[in-house]
């Protein structure tokens, strides 16, 4: 049997052992024996079996966080079923009003009326209450579906680093602490967010989009002191142009881009700085935003 064979079916081995209409193991028992399963294997100096056993959580992870409703939600399956009934009645009114039976104003009225009922049924105060409930769980649940990601995400970081790939391993654990703060905040845990906020930033090296999601977040959190000191090291390692992002293009494209970026760092810097009545500041902001934008525009 092949290596990469057995580390899956090592993996998925409570499932493949369960009885029939045994439970599925939850997801948390998924990824913790994908990160015992990697720690052992990259211990061993089978990394590349390691990332298998990985991305086969991952992948299990992906497929429940699809399954979560996403923005609005969708139109309920019971109120589908009634609207279909409503339109095969019309259909026969409409018949019989062709042919004399009924009058066609009365069938309007009468479909105008159900109708109404049904929407009152799906769409009132109370299905709306519970439509938002049920898009409040649901961004609970993908919080802590991003919490077991970024343990993934740390787990790689560990078998990139006994590979020898610094770099990379340094990105997953970045990706790593950014799931965090945006899980944390999610699920109203503000000092973790903080915690995983500061180590992102502590972690965040060349990398802009980490001192970007660090900025956003104590943004939002209104630490506009933290979030204006962010932007401002953000903007200055976009202009030492010693950023690690790999785009693609020529090096013209790879500029313009880094030009846009920097443009919308000082910009939220000029917000931050309005926040904290720093007026000269914000104006000389300000101004630089407005330079970049006019070199983006010329090219």
């Amino acid at each position: 049997m092949r290596p990469n064979r057995l580390t899956i079916l090592t993996l998925t081995a409570l499932l493949l052992a369960a009885p029939a209409g045994a439970a599925k193991p939850s997801l948390q028992a998924v990824v913790a024996a994908a990160e015992r399963q990697a720690a052992k294997l990259a211990a061993a100096g089978k990394v590349d079996q390691a990332f298998t056993a990985i991305a086969s959580a991952r992948d299990q992870l992906k497929a429940a966080m699809q399954r979560l409703p996403h923005g609005e939600a969708a139109v309920d399956p019971r109120k589908k079923k009634e609207l279909a009934e409503l339109d095969r009645w019309t259909n026969g009114q409409a018949k019989l009003a062709r042919e004399g039976k009924v009058k066609i104003g009365d069938v309007y009225r009468r479909y105008k009326l159900k109708r109404k009922a049904i929407d009152a049924r799906y769409d009132g105060p109370s299905a709306r209450k519970a439509s938002t409930e049920s898009r409040r769980r649901a961004a609970l649940t993908r919080a802590r579906y991003h919490l077991l990601e970024a343990r993934l995400a740390d787990v790689t970081s560990t078998c990139l680093t006994r590979a020898r790939k610094p770099e990379q391993a340094a990105a997953f654990r970045r990706t790593a602490l950014k799931r965090r703060i945006d899980a944390y905040r999610t699920l109203g845990q503000p000092n973790l967010a903080v915690g995983a906020a500061t180590k992102a930033l502590a972690a965040a090296g060349t990398d802009p989009e980490t001192y970007s999601a660090v900025g956003v977040f104590f943004q939002e959190s209104k630490d506009f002191g933290r979030a204006a000191n962010v932007w401002e090291r953000g903007i200055a390692l976009l202009e030492s142009g010693k950023t690690e992002r790999s785009l693609p293009g020529t090096a013209a494209e790879k500029k313009h881009r880094r030009t846009q970026q920097t443009e919308q760092f000082y910009r939220q810097l000029v917000f931050c700085y309005q926040k904290l009545g720093k007026t000269d500041e914000m104006k000389r902001a300000l101004e630089r935003a407005n330079q970049l934008a006019a070199a983006a525009r010329a090219g």
